[in-house]
């Protein structure tokens, strides 16, 4: 069949491939079934990497769910100086090169690179600046290898200043703006920075991801959210108040604050000179101190309600209606040496209890503190929390002075009861006064209501904590009695009515109250000539409070005494207050009707109002919403917005329940309230939106 000749190399031929395939066949099962878990871990190191993924900063909401912080993951642009010096790229070019693409200097560019290893050049850059870098990127203008982006989270608060002193900053550590300096972001930091996780991934030769990471393994990183008790609006309007009233008066600092006396929930904390959480480098440590909660001071003569509550406690006064005699305004109480005396224009005689705090009448006050056995009034102030902390869950807080009895002096019991030798917090006072308006009982201060992950579930609540029954309620009572006559009922052109808070009173509500003036040494080199700290409480309203409304001005210029300069701010905090929450009247003529309902309880109130539930990764409805609640319900999407006009939303585009993926700003038109566009309106607003979208 072959021929002879050729029948030898066949044969020498087969016997190879035979040996080959033998041998291949060895090989493969060596590999395959001997060698296999050993080749298969080679592979798997070389196909499969593990993907940092770094945590996002959980958000911080007020008491109705608006956004005061918010965190969002960001690109962070970071070289490898070892592939740079590979394809021989030098940094002095690159950085050249990259000032006008990152806009940031290329000396500090250039001392980056100069470090080596994978120097960070930009962190959490802005979306337009990450964009372009991921175009030139993926042209391969820059060689492959060179550059890589981790996602890192970035910080913002949609709210601006407002409530610095609760919230407080963060700086970078190795997960982006996620390390806590101040206030809530420091004190419950190791709820809210997230966890940096690991996820196993297949990559390319390049170490490239060959499929994206799914977002259910973020969110696993992400952090907790806290749900506070203050309320946006309140809390925006008395910071609004405030900064006004001390650049009015040029005063030092101020503090205003607005708890719940029932529960001890705050619903606003407002501290001037305030500072942007967003550029905190830049601002004077004075500015960033929370002074509500720090700021150890003389109250005056609102510590003579607590005077009152001990004589009444102790059954050392059982009629308000007993006399004292005031000395017409000035008297000496041995061994002191120096006579106590009152404020121009309220000078008194023989004067009822009821008056004497009426008119702030401090020698009637210590004619009357003179039947206090000190130990009893010490253990008073001490229940009432004075010369301790309050607990409130925020940092830094100081619990002032109230010396024990065995440090007292002669002078002591002429000088505590009307604010003088002991120093105490706006926070302190605050608590103490709310524990008059609850029947007695002090509560703890608190600002976060709630804890919740980033999926909704709630993980932990924060109710009200009683700390002790302090006095009687029938003594609570009947201080709460003295307090309002010191503000009296709303009578503008009455002299004769209300005492020294009189401009605290508020048309259709029955409010308690107390002022105080404090003077006290100026350091040597002030620029302030006088020496006051203007302050004044208010509980409302009577007779089953809600709320105490606590202000305080130190060192104002051109007035000093607490009722012409705290009383009138308290009460244009107060009477906001009650709109906000919606708090009625008590005169019959009057009702819930009359009070302005928020806008956040109108859409409670209304629900067919055309509002949609957003499923997750869909373009919110943001119909009939401010500038404001706009900016806050997209805080954290990663989205430029595009204001048109102003008022309330009347058209967006993306329209509502719009997918976002891919999506990367988002346009709004507003009109005033009440007033409804035309179709014609919506009409153009839509064609340009898509001429927008095309690129004409």
């Amino acid at each position: 069949m072959f021929d002879p000749r050729f029948r030898q190399r066949i044969t020498v031929t087969g016997v190879c491939l035979a040996v080959a395939l033998t041998g291949l066949i060895a090989r493969l099962y060596w590999i395959q079934i001997v060698r296999h878990e050993y080749y298969n871990i080679r592979a798997s190191y070389y196909r499969i990497g593990n993907e940092p993924i770094r945590p996002q900063r959980g958000n911080i909401y007020d008491r109705n769910r608006r956004a005061l912080a918010a965190g969002s993951l960001r690109d962070t642009l970071y070289a490898n100086t070892y592939f740079l010096k590979q394809h021989n790229i030098p940094f002095e070019a690159l950085a050249i090169q990259l000032e006008s693409i990152l806009e940031k200097d290329h000396t500090r560019i250039l001392a980056q690179l100069r470090r080596g290893g994978c120097p960070p050049l930009y962190r959490v850059m802005p979306p337009e600046i990450s964009n372009i870098m991921h175009h030139l990127i993926l042209c391969e203008v820059f060689p492959p290898g060179t550059f890589y982006f981790e996602r890192e989270t970035k910080r913002f608060y949609p709210s601006g200043r407002t409530a610095s002193h609760v919230l407080g900053y963060v700086r970078f550590d190795d997960t982006g703006e996620n390390q806590g300096v101040d206030g809530l972001e420091y004190s419950y930091d190791h709820v809210i920075r997230g966890n940096t996780a690991k996820y196993e991934v297949l990559k390319d030769a390049r170490k490239g991801l060959l499929a994206p990471i799914d977002k259910t393994y973020w969110s696993s990183a992400f952090g907790n959210e806290l749900i506070l008790t203050l309320d946006e609006s309140i809390q925006h309007e008395a910071e609004r108040i405030l900064r006004t009233e001390v650049a009015r008066y040029r005063a030092a600092w101020g503090v205003i604050i607005v708890q719940q006396c029932k529960t001890g929930a705050i619903l606003a904390m407002a501290s001037m000179p305030d500072f942007d959480p967003a550029a905190y480098a830049g601002a004077s440590p004075s500015s960033l101190r929370n002074r509500a909660i720090n700021e150890p001071a003389n109250m005056g003569s609102i510590m003579k309600i607590f005077t009152a509550a001990a004589l009444i406690e102790t059954g050392k006064l059982t009629d308000l209606d007993e006399q004292f005699d005031c000395h017409g305004g000035s008297w000496y109480f041995p061994p002191r040496r120096e006579p106590v005396r009152d404020a121009p224009g309220h000078y008194l005689q023989m004067a009822s209890f009821r008056d004497i705090i009426r008119w702030s009448s401090n020698v009637g006050t210590v004619a009357a503190a003179q039947r206090l056995e000190r130990n009893a009034y010490c253990n008073l102030l001490e229940k009432f929390g004075f010369g301790q902390k309050t607990g409130i869950d925020l940092p830094n807080e100081r619990q002032g002075i109230l010396r024990p009895v065995s440090q007292w002096t002669d002078y002591t019991m002429s000088a505590i009861p009307y604010g003088g030798e002991m120093t105490v917090t706006p926070i302190q006072l605050v608590a103490a006064v709310s524990a008059i308006a609850n029947g007695g009982r002090l509560m703890r201060p608190y600002v976060v209501k709630e804890i919740r992950s980033y999926e909704g579930r709630l993980i932990q609540t924060t109710g009200p904590v009683v700390v002790r029954q302090v006095i009687s309620p029938v003594t609570a009572g009947k201080v709460l009695e003295l307090m309002e006559g010191v503000v009296g009922p709303y009578a503008p052109k009455d002299k004769t009515v209300g005492g020294t808070g009189k401009e605290a009173a508020i048309p259709g509500y029955r409010v308690a109250g107390k002022t105080g003036t404090y003077k006290y040494i100026t350091p040597a080199g002030s620029d302030h000539v006088s020496s006051y700290t203007a302050s004044f409480v208010a509980v409302l309203p009577l007779p089953d409070p809600e709320i105490t409304v606590f202000c305080c001005i130190d060192q104002p210029q051109g007035a000093k005494y607490g009722g012409a300069v705290a009383a009138p701010i308290v009460r244009q905090v107060a009477e906001h207050a009650l709109r906000v929450l919606g708090i009625p009247a008590d005169q019959p003529e009057r009702g819930p009707a009359d009070i302005p309902l928020t806008i956040h309880q109108a859409r409670q109130s209304q629900p067919a109002n055309g509002r949609i539930e957003t499923p997750q990764d869909c373009m919110p409805d943001l119909r009939g919403l401010t500038m404001r609640e706009v900016v806050a319900c997209m805080a954290g999407l990663n989205m430029e917005l595009s204001f048109e006009g102003s008022g309330v939303v009347v058209h967006q585009e993306p329209p509502p329940l719009a997918p976002l993926e891919g999506v990367r700003g988002c346009r709004i038109v507003l009109r005033a309230a009440g007033v409804q566009p035309t179709t014609s309106t919506l009409a153009v607003s839509t064609a340009q939106s898509a001429a927008d979208n095309s690129g004409a």
